[in-house]
C-alpha cells in the first residue's frame, strides 16, 4: 500500500493491490525519479538509467541518483547549481508526457505508450 503523505497537496487515499509501477498503463516506470543518463537538469520516472544507479550509494547509504519523490530529484541539481524551476518534471505516465517533453525539448521516447510526430507539408 502507498502512503498517502507523499503526495504534494494532498491525496484521495485508495487502496490498491498492485503498484502503480507494475501496472499495464505504466510499464515505462521506474520506482524511482532520476536524471537522465546525460545528466541534463531534469527528473523522470522512465526505467532508462544505468543498472550501476541501484549500487551507487552517498556517505549516508542512500541511492545517489534514484530518489522516490521528484522534488527529492530535482533538489539534486539544485544542490548543485541548478535552480529548482529550471528542473522539468516528466511522468512517464502521465497522459501529458509527450506534449511536455516535446515542448520542453526532452527525450519523448521515455513516455508510456510512445509519441507520435506529425509533419506539416505545405504545398
Amino acid at each position: 500500500e502507498l502512503s498517502s503523505d507523499q503526495c504534494h497537496g494532498g491525496c484521495d487515499v485508495t487502496s490498491s493491490t498492485t503498484p502503480a509501477s507494475t501496472t499495464p498503463e505504466c510499464e515505462m516506470a521506474s520506482l524511482y525519479y532520476h536524471p537522465p543518463a546525460t545528466m541534463d537538469p531534469y527528473c523522470t520516472n522512465s526505467n532508462d538509467y544505468p543498472p550501476a544507479w541501484d549500487n551507487e550509494l552517498d556517505e549516508e547509504g542512500n541511492k545517489m541518483y534514484l530518489f522516490t519523490s521528484i522534488d527529492d530529484c530535482c533538489a539534486f541539481f539544485t544542490q548543485h547549481g541548478v535552480p529548482r524551476d529550471l528542473c522539468g518534471e516528466v511522468d512517464v505516465c502521465s497522459p501529458d508526457c509527450c506534449t511536455y517533453t516535446k515542448e520542453n525539448g526532452l527525450p519523448f521516447a521515455q513516455c508510456e505508450g510512445g509519441c507520435t510526430t506529425t509533419t506539416t507539408t505545405t504545398t
